[in-house]
């Protein structure tokens, strides 16, 4: 998924309530013949697996089960499939209003970042839809076999492996369950009633006539009917049938008998004026008493539909309103065979346009295109496409965009055709571009300045958003540096703030550096104002797509203020429940990224601690929402933050899971897969599989066509493989040679690199130089304040420290990166050396006696008196620490005290009431610090110093 489809979070959320959907509404008939025998069938097959009835048309199969619905009296969701449900988005936002509306609310909704995992998202939505329904619910699925494709039975396969105990299901189709079920078949927890079980028995047959029958003392031979429910419809209403096999030979209730069938007793039954008023009606794809009288003219269409339902000739009513009708399929079928072979072309073509007016009149506007495209009505088609195209999108219906779009020939389509098929293919990049491609084109030919910002705007967002590469993306960045130049037109509210973000990142990905010109300053300036005002009330999704890039931006340009202001408009953003999880995911991971890594951000009251907690937040949103873009993005980072405070401790188990869930058609991840790889295995001391990871890494980034400010990150892992391999000189030809193609930030945190290059150069070569070159490396690193500075190889850095601590370089600069690196000492235990402290409070010693606090640094032991403000110092036994007994009151009191205490001997300006004063304390703190330990000091991982 792509940045922009976070614009309009509200669009993609499920419609509440079923109001009149005819799909959601179970067909009414007033006259059922009760079958104890097939409601027996339905009730012991549904009870412990999903029932499946399959049969050929008319033989019942609805009837039954609405039958069975009523006898049980149980709760129960009708969905009636359609050919519209082959688009699975569609089919799941249906779905979803079949709930009661409060319940519909927190519901996943299948958008573009799924598209190329929808059986993860089938397995979350259907728990979290289970979970809402009653216990005893049952779910019927009627004419599956109207979406059946592939993908669709892939969905429906899933959604029978989480079906739970407490809900029961009934699919009604003509077909039998598909290869994709056969193992649940196998396993009985799919179990078909079929065309037999369905048949009319002979006195289940004179029954059923006898109760349709207007003259039922007529005798009627019901054995030509031979079990077929609509045969026996017929018989009971004109006194002759069909049986289910009269036909040319073929299979049973073929298409040849059925129009031979409705022809002779049905159709040519009725008046010419009710054949005519049938024929156009049966062009309405779910008929209203108000749209058939609006199709027809006059009030006479709603009559008909009256008098053939309470006839019961093949028409029924939904349950939830006696004004909208359903026509049997048979029917619908035979209509449409005769409206071709009455009706001339250009008749057909004027009632189709006119059909697609009235819906589209109505606020049906989807199934007016579809009618606007049968009469090749192309101007109305395409006219409506355009106005339903973003709310379409914005509710995932990609499919159906790209199949009305498809149909339209490319003479009636325009450069805003091209830039909606480019945003409904945002799912793959390339073919996103070829569309946006042509709509760039065609806004050029036509001088359409809106459309060429946003279309240079989208292509920039996809193309920086795609796992799978970068290629192309330079010609976009130019386009944008370009219109930048020009300036921006005026745009609609959420266009402008849309064509503003992909313009900053523009900026941050192009070959060419523009953040310094006039037009990229004030267009930084011009959204970070958005941002922070907020004067158009912008959804929340939007706002974090904002600061997202802004954050990335304040890197681009090394500004911590920058960073502090986008995070800081966006805090209360952060807790709305409408922002999509695939949107605060994204955002969480570039936040946990630059705030680890750069500006560390601290706020009363902000959701999230550290950078790291912002990390694990979003790869537990990946996990939960099956986004492993957003947890692959959330993993990558993290092991950065666990080099960065020297824990390796579970770096290969994270840098497993990236490989696990590493996708091999992105060169991105497999580029950052082998990148980790590098690392673990030059720590290791694998040097040879490092080497070959940085190969695949370099490989893998050049078939990504990645940008210079992507490379750059692979450029540094492989220079520390060479340090680590001691290889200085190597290791700084390789970023010299990468010094002219940067700028900005970059170039000075790589020279920053090849400067630390050159002093562990002149260490290892034991070079006189080496005390001008390290002050020269810690002088330089003062001045960008770059914490990560060789965060693969921490000994390394240690190293360099610890010289400089003993040569009096930035003594203050060594201490706080040896504090926030939390840094072990190198071997040879520099005496300047800040060893860490832990301090502890215990009352694990019995009611009377209590230890204080007890303040560890490596191999000695301080005990703190709380009688007295002086330090009492002794070796102890390695074994265990002695209790230090107060005498003074309850433990907690004592506890209290030994706190304050130690506040006042670490540092504070005097020390009332003990023997030792302030400066007295301090020096043997400093005492503390400056004598020698284990090289692995207490209270490092996890504790602060």
């Amino acid at each position: 998924m792509t940045a922009p489809d976070a614009i309009d979070a509200d669009a993609r959320r499920p419609l509440s309530g079923t109001g009149r959907i005819a799909k959601l509404a179970a067909p009414r008939s007033a006259r059922i013949l009760r079958r104890n025998r097939v409601l027996e069938a339905i009730g012991q097959k549904s009870r412990s697996s999903v029932c499946w009835v399959a049969a050929p048309a008319g033989y019942g199969k609805t009837t039954a089960v609405i039958d069975y619905l009523e006898s049980v009296e149980a709760p129960h969701v009708w969905f009636r499939i359609d050919e519209g449900d082959q688009d699975i988005a569609r089919f799941f936002q249906y779905l979803a209003q079949s709930l009661a509306s409060p319940a519909v609310g927190n519901l996943p909704v299948f958008g573009v970042e799924y598209v190329e995992q929808p059986k993860e998202f089938a397995r979350r939505f259907f728990r979290a839809y289970f979970a809402r329904l009653k216990p005893g619910t049952i779910l019927v699925l009627d004419d599956l076999h109207d979406a059946d494709t592939p993908e669709f039975r892939a969905v429906l396969s899933v959604m029978f492996r989480e079906l739970p105990d407490t809900v029961r299901c009934i699919c009604i189709s003509r077909t039998l369950p598909h290869d994709e079920l056969g193992d649940l078949v196998l396993k009985g927890q799919v179990a078909v009633i079929d065309r037999s079980a369905l048949e009319f028995s002979t006195s289940e047959a004179r029954d059923f006539v006898k109760l349709r029958s207007k003259n039922g003392a007529v005798p009627v031979d019901v054995e030509a009917a031979r079990g077929w429910a609509i045969g026996l419809v017929l018989l009971a209403d004109h006194g002759s049938a069909v049986g289910p096999d009269e036909t040319s030979g073929a299979a049973a209730g073929g298409q040849n008998a059925l129009s031979d069938v409705l022809g002779r007793h049905f159709f040519l039954s009725l008046p010419a004026a009710d054949q005519d008023m049938l024929l156009k009606l049966n062009l309405l794809p779910e008929i209203s008493t108000e749209l058939a009288d609006v199709m027809i003219g006059s009030g006479e269409a709603g009559k008909l539909l009256d008098r053939l339902y309470q006839r019961q000739l093949l028409v029924t009513r939904t349950e939830n309103s006696r004004d909208v009708f359903h026509l049997h399929d048979l029917l619908r079928d035979f209509l449409d065979r005769r409206f071709a072979q009455r009706v001339t072309a250009e008749e057909q073509k004027s009632l189709k346009q006119r059909a697609a007016k009235v819906l589209a009149d109505a606020g049906r506007y989807d199934e007016a295109i579809h009618l606007a495209l049968q009469a090749e009505d192309w101007d109305q088609a395409s006219g409506l496409m355009l106005s339903r195209a973003e709310a379409v999108l914005a509710q995932g219906h990609r499919t159906t965009f790209i199949e009305w779009v498809g149909r339209l020939p490319e003479a009636f389509m325009n450069g805003w055709h091209f830039y909606w098929l480019g945003v409904a293919h945002m799912p793959n990049d390339a073919a996103a571009e070829h569309w946006l491609w042509k709509a760039w084109h065609a806004f050029g030919e036509a001088d359409d300045q809106r459309g060429l910002c946003l279309t240079v705007s989208r292509a920039v967002l996809v193309k920086t958003d795609s796992w799978r590469t970068y290629e192309g993306l330079s010609t976009w960045t130019r386009r944008a540096f370009e219109i930048l130049e020009r300036g921006l037109p005026e745009l609609p509210s959420e266009e402008a703030m849309l064509v503003r973000i992909g313009m900053v990142r523009a900026l941050n990905f192009g070959d060419d550096y523009y953040r310094n010109s006039p037009a990229g300053q004030a267009l930084e300036t011009e959204l970070l104002e958005r941002l922070t005002r907020n004067p158009e009330h912008d959804p929340s999704g939007l706002r974090l797509l904002a600061s997202e890039t802004l954050i990335e931006h304040s890197v681009s340009v090394m500004r911590a203020d920058l960073f502090t202001k986008a995070v800081d408009s966006i805090v209360e953003d952060l807790t709305d429940k409408e922002v999509l999880p695939w949107v605060l995911g994204m955002w969480l991971v570039e936040f946990g990224a630059k705030s680890g890594r750069y500006f560390p951000y601290k706020r009363r009251g902000f959701p999230y601690p550290s950078a790291e907690a912002a990390l694990r937040e979003a790869i537990a949103i990946g996990e939960r929402e099956s986004l492993k873009g957003v947890e692959f993005g959330g993993l990558y980072h993290l092991q950065m933050q666990m080099k960065f405070r020297n824990d390796f401790a579970e770096l290969d188990q994270v840098v497993e899971r990236l490989a696990e869930i590493a996708d091999s058609r992105f060169s991105t991840q497999v580029a950052i897969v082998a990148n980790c790889y590098a690392a673990l295995h030059a720590r290791q001391g694998d040097f040879a599989a490092a080497y070959e990871d940085c190969e695949r890494f370099m490989a893998a980034s050049e078939a990504a066509n990645e940008p210079m400010v992507e490379r750059w990150a692979h450029c540094i892992t492989k220079f520390q493989v060479l340090l680590a391999d001691r290889k200085p000189r190597e290791a700084a030809a390789l970023l010299n040679d990468l010094l002219p193609r940067l700028d900005g930030g970059a170039r000075k945190r790589t020279q920053i690199c090849i400067l630390a290059a050159d002093a562990l150069e002149s260490l290892w070569d034991q070079d006189p130089r080496y005390g001008d070159r390290l002050k020269v490396f810690m002088e330089a690193l003062r001045d960008i304040a770059w914490p990560m500075v060789l965060l693969n190889v921490p000994e390394l850095l240690a190293e360099l420290l610890g010289d400089a601590l003993e040569r009096g370089i930035e003594p203050k600069l060594c201490r706080s990166l040896i504090r926030e690196r939390r840094l072990d000492a190198p071997q040879r235990r520099p005496t300047p050396w800040p060893w860490p402290l832990k301090v502890t409070s215990s009352e694990a010693f019995g009611s009377n006696s209590t230890e204080i606090l007890l303040i560890s640094a490596p191999s000695h032991r301080r005990r703190l008196s709380t009688s007295c403000g002086y330090w009492r110092s002794r070796k102890t036994t390695p074994a265990r620490w002695r209790p230090f007994r107060t005498g003074c009151g309850p433990t907690s009191t004592a506890t209290r005290r030994g706190r304050h205490a130690s506040r006042r001997c670490i540092g504070c300006a005097s020390c009332s009431g003990g023997s030792t004063s302030s400066s007295s304390a301090k020096a043997s703190f400093a005492s503390l610090r400056t004598r020698s330990g284990s090289t692995s000091p207490t209270g490092m991982h996890g504790s602060n110093p």
